[in-house]
């Protein structure tokens, strides 16, 4: 076999820098995905943060209301 390059898929030899090259291409979209997944996870713990002070902030306001109201909430 010419240039070490082994049986394809099909039988047919595949071109080792055509391997190397598709191998460097699942590199590079395998991190940018996990750059995206981990700015989502960023994102989603950032929104249960606000949902967090949004339903505090709720109670609070709750509290207040049945207190103006002589405690019937």
């Amino acid at each position: 076999m010419a240039g070490g390059a082994g049986p394809g898929l099909g039988g047919e030899a595949v071109d080792r820098t055509v391997l190397q090259a598709r191998l460097e291409e699942l590199r590079r979209e395998r991190a940018e995905g996990m750059r995206a997944l981990e700015a989502l996870l960023r994102r989603e713990a950032d929104l249960r943060d606000t949902l967090r002070r949004i339903d505090g902030a709720m109670q609070v306001l709750n509290e207040m209301l049945g207190e103006a109201s002589g405690g019937a909430p």
